[in-house]
């Protein structure tokens, strides 16, 4: 290559590097010239997320070590980083959104606020005064932030009012009924010390129901969005941590650590970032409550030998009768898809029929089928076409031998003459194809009426 060309490619390669050329820089003396690289689209928003996930991360493995057992005043603060990270993160949602997305944000932002004051409260009146014992006024805003929970979540994960498809309902119905009698069964008796503690119990148990219900019916959706996957991962990982709760307290504060980071960074994902879900199918195809009646099942039958399962046995009925619903929900959908389509398949014919291409199909050498314009082309009506000995017999009778041999091998399209009862003479251009399925084969021949046009073309 010339050294122009040389010269021309070094300077292209500069600029792609983001290096201005020479000319375009202020020197700062006659030796030395200033170089400036411009960072490549989308930098500074990957290295925020980067950040945010790191800081997450850190403080998510730090827990319960550093920050979770005192009540200092970095402790306190390191305990309300990540609901305060998500408030932020939603009121700003609430401010560039609309429709929605803004009632989803703005329903996460009022019970992300009110997890932050809690939280905050909870920790300085036991730095103070020792820890409050249960259940206490915590309770209140703490069920009434998991209600906004809920809420906020179902609107942006799960828009149920725009699922066709209602077979989410029994899906989650039955699961749901299977947690709540492995609930009532094995957790609410460890929260049961008096007739306040049941009932908070039972109420924060309600409403990690209500995440399960939202995590579930988010499945059926046609579209899941990576931003959808980490809100939904974050409504299970706050019912989960509740249940834990009652086996392993440490567990409690650790799951909803991670739940509110999750809130934070789905907050700054991509919005039209989508996502595969694993096993999607299979969940949507009904065996998810079959499998959970079947574990319900397995459950009731080793309780049975110590002590009494009428709870298990109830939730288990009423799981059961919600997937035999699902069932004949699925069966009567399924014959209204099969209806439709009929019904479009009669359209078609019908349509084709009023356009005169008439269409017959032959099995073993006799007409088994034939439409309108088949009646009107032959003369026949459908049921004496189909009482015809032989599909040959509509020829006439001159051109038989022929018809006989095209019906043979009906590769290309030919010329047939029909005679009428009445006796008048129709000539048709007509083609066949086989068709193969089950039972015997079968032969379509479509035609249409040529004796008009033949006429004036002789004339």
């Amino acid at each position: 290559p010339s050294a122009r060309s040389q010269t021309a490619g070094q300077s292209n390669a500069r600029l792609r590097l983001g290096v201005l050329p020479r000319a375009a820089t202020r020197p700062t003396s006659d030796s030395e010239a200033t170089v400036s690289v411009t960072p490549p689209p989308g930098f500074f928003r990957r290295a925020a997320f980067a950040t945010l996930l790191g800081v997450a991360l850190v403080h998510c493995a730090l827990y319960p070590w550093v920050y979770g057992t005192t009540y200092t005043a970095l402790a306190i603060v390191a305990y309300a980083l990540p609901a305060g990270c998500a408030a932020a993160f939603a009121f700003w949602h609430v401010a560039k959104s609309a429709g929605d997305e803004r009632a989803g944000w703005g329903l996460l932002a009022v019970a992300l606020t009110a997890t932050l004051v809690a939280d905050v409260t909870w920790n300085v009146v036991s730095r103070v005064q020792g820890e409050p014992g249960y259940p206490t006024l915590f309770d209140g805003p703490y069920l009434a932030s998991y209600a906004f929970y809920v809420a906020g979540l179902g609107v942006l994960v799960s828009p149920l009012w725009r699922i066709l498809d209602r077979r989410w309902a029994l899906d989650a119905g039955a699961m749901l009924a299977v947690a709540a009698g492995l609930v009532w069964h094995f957790v609410l008796p460890r929260g049961s010390g008096g007739f306040a503690e049941t009932s908070v119990s039972f109420a924060y148990l309600l409403l990690d129901l209500g995440f399960l219900g939202v995590a579930v019916s988010a499945i059926y959706r046609s579209r899941i969005t990576v931003r959808q996957a980490l809100l939904l991962a974050a409504a299970a990982t706050f019912a989960i941590g509740d249940l834990w709760y009652y086996f392993q307290p440490e567990a409690f504060d650790g799951a909803w650590n991670v739940g509110l980071w999750l809130i934070a960074v789905a907050a700054v994902v991509p919005a039209g970032l989508s996502f595969r879900l694993p096993m999607r199918r299979l969940v949507r195809s009904g065996a998810l409550p079959y499998a959970v009646v079947a574990v319900m099942a397995g459950v009731t039958l080793f309780e049975r030998s110590r002590g009494h399962v009428d709870d298990l046995l109830i939730a288990g009925v009423a799981a059961l009768c919600l997937v035999v619903a699902r069932q004949f929900l699925s069966l009567r959908r399924a014959l209204a898809v099969q209806r439709e389509e009929s019904a479009f398949r009669e359209a078609v014919l019908e349509s084709q029929s009023e356009l005169g291409l008439a269409m017959v199909i032959v099995e073993d050498g006799r007409v088994v089928f034939a439409n309108g314009a088949a009646e009107r082309v032959t003369g026949l009506d459908a049921a004496r076409l189909r009482a015809l000995p032989s599909v040959q017999d509509l020829a006439f009778e001159a051109d038989r031998d022929g018809w006989a041999s095209w019906l043979a091998e009906p590769t290309v399209a030919d010329d047939i003459r029909l005679e009428r009862p009445d006796g008048q003479v129709v000539e048709l251009e007509v083609v066949g194809r086989r068709l193969h399925g089950p039972g015997e084969p079968r032969l379509l021949i479509v035609g249409r009426d040529v004796t008009a046009r033949r006429n004036r073309l002789q004339a």
